[in-house]
């Protein structure tokens, strides 16, 4: 299980700790500025517009108001110079004293997970860090996809009790579909799935509806679940379409009887559950710069077919003088399941297929009153048993939301069809 809050402390320490080393933000003493030494050849600036200046004791004569105005008076620069000294470049003090001048700082920072805060102590660079990080992971973290899924069997007619021919689909699709298994995916349709491999195909399109309409060309199609939900990024969801099947498991206690007392038997019970549907766990990993999807996806269809009983809890039963129609026995279970890990682009339609199943029915008909008569009912009743081949066909569309607060077009079309709400919601 993912630790948001440990993980992002762990990682700003990492940021913090690289940019602090010694003496970062320290001085031993404050920069001095000093008077260096008289400069010998002081420049000469003359300055126009100007009848009297005051100059000092080595700046030369006045000239009087009589002397000859034409050429301006000139002004001869200060001799001499300020000079700044460099800050020091280490951290070791000439005497055990502290230097008063000396700043210590290390950066520090601190995380309230209850109020969603962090706050972080240190200089102008490293809070740029900081800021940069914390933007990347709100954008990764908050990034949500919807995930709209149809699961759906096909029943297949005899010419194609092999399963679907996807090669029949290509020149369809116009090539807008992609065929792979577990070794790998290959562009266009030039493989044929076998009966016991599970295929994956991706679809550039946005139609799911074309998709189904053309794969009933190869027998009849049920729908068997249809959900849809938002997923936040990096977070697993489960999509349950799925009735939960009961049984009970017993333990029986028989304690021997005496003289006084005749033999006794306590039977507990305990409540067990099966799922009986579809059941789908997927986990979507967003890259929003290439606006690509990587799914984890793993649906599961189960179907209960009989119930298994144990015998040793009917002896049980038996011999403690119980009917032994209280063991209701365990569901024995049909699964198909596919686990598998997809990337996708955003808008696209993944197709997970070639789970092939055969179904036997078996029908009794018999004339009525006839029929129930010893012996000879058998001559008034008929039975037909029949198999027929299924083909198990998921489709699974991940689109990336881009405003997080945005609702989809058919979440809202959705509403206003079937909420007879008196105040409806405003989106």
């Amino acid at each position: 299980e993912a630790d948001f809050w440990g993980e992002l402390e762990t990682n700003l320490e990492q940021i913090l700790n690289s940019n602090a080393g010694l003496g970062y933000l320290r001085t031993q003493n404050d920069p001095t500025i000093t008077v260096a030494e008289a400069n010998p050849q002081a420049p000469v600036v003359a300055v126009d517009g100007i009848d009297e200046v005051e100059l000092g004791e080595d700046a030369g004569p006045v000239p009087t108001p009589g002397q000859d105005q034409a050429q301006p008076p000139v002004v001869q620069a200060p001799n001499t110079v300020l000079q700044v000294q460099t800050l020091p470049q280490t951290t070791e003090t000439n005497s055990g004293t502290e230097n008063p001048n000396e700043v210590s700082f290390t950066p520090a920072f601190s995380i309230n997970r209850q109020a969603g805060l962090i706050s972080v102590y240190a200089n102008k660079r490293i809070h740029e860090q900081v800021n940069e990080y914390l933007m990347e992971v709100r954008k990764n973290a908050t990034a949500q996809v919807l995930i709209e899924a149809k699961v759906l069997e096909v029943n297949l007619s005899d010419e194609f009790s092999a399963g679907i021919n996807w090669n029949l689909l290509d020149s369809f699709f116009d090539s807008d579909l992609s065929i792979g298994f577990a070794g790998g995916t290959t562009g266009g349709l030039g493989l044929t799935p076998t009966a016991t491999n599970a295929l994956t195909l991706t679809y550039s399109g946005d139609n799911i509806t074309s998709i189904v309409d053309a794969i009933a060309r190869f027998g009849t199609v049920h729908a068997l679940a249809s959900p849809r939900l938002t997923v936040l990024n990096n977070q697993p969801a489960v999509l349950n379409v799925a009735q939960n099947i009961v049984y009970f498991t017993l333990d029986i206690e028989r304690t021997d009887g005496t003289d006084d007392n005749p033999p006794t038997t306590t039977i507990d019970s305990e409540v067990n559950s099966v799922p009986e549907g579809v059941l789908i766990n997927v986990i979507p990993s967003v890259n929003p710069d290439t606006q690509t999807i990587t799914l984890q996806i793993r649906p599961t269809v189960t179907r209960v077919v009989d119930r298994a009983f144990d015998p040793a809890t009917s002896v049980t039963l038996a011999d403690s003088g119980l009917p032994t129609t209280l063991d209701e026995g365990i569901p024995e279970l049909n699964v198909q399941e596919i686990d598998s890990i997809l990337n996708m682009k955003s808008g696209q339609i993944a197709i997970l297929g070639g789970l092939l199943q055969d179904r036997s029915d078996n029908t009794s008909e018999s004339v009525p009153v006839l029929g129930e008569v010893p012996i000879v009912g058998n001559l008034f009743k008929a039975r037909t048993s029949s198999i027929s081949k299924t083909e198990l066909v998921i489709f699974i569309k991940a689109t990336i939301i881009d405003a997080p607060g945005s609702i989809h077009n058919t979440d809202k079309e959705l509403y206003r069809t079937f909420a007879q709400d008196r105040r409806p919601l405003r989106f």
